[in-house]
């Protein structure tokens, strides 16, 4: 078993040794150059100063309009966290309340609820509009 895995790696090492030259990246590599010449331009003075102004004067106040980490927030999440909370009750409920109203074992419960939605039902389908 160990002898195939070092033949496994060893192919896999020289693969990823002669795939770069197979699919010519050496050739490639001017190109490399290029790309970061077209970004030359970009990173004029002029130009990183006019995008550090747009953060400066636009975004920097934004976060006095919208401050997200008060104390508040918090309290608004976490209330949101306890009514998911509480809906783990009602999930306990209903697969036993499911099995009895399909006259099932409960057991059989996840089976039925992996098998296909009624969206996926093409009369269904029809009748919602959502045919292809």
């Amino acid at each position: 078993m160990a002898h195939k895995l070092m033949w496994a790696v060893l192919l896999g090492g020289v693969m990823l040794i002669a795939a770069p030259f197979a699919i010519g990246f050496p050739d490639k590599a001017d190109g490399g150059q290029n790309m970061i010449d077209a970004f030359g331009p970009i990173m004029d003075q002029d130009n990183v100063d006019i995008t550090a102004t747009y953060y400066y004067e636009v975004f920097v106040p934004l976060g006095d309009v919208v401050p997200t980490m008060t104390q508040e927030n918090i309290d608004k999440f976490n209330g949101y966290l306890d009514g998911f909370t509480a809906l783990g009750f009602y999930a306990e409920n209903m697969v036993p309340a499911l099995a009895a109203a399909m006259q099932m074992p409960e057991e059989n419960v996840p089976a039925f609820m992996g098998g296909a939605a009624p969206r996926d039902d093409p009369h269904v389908a029809d009748l919602a509009g959502d045919a292809d």
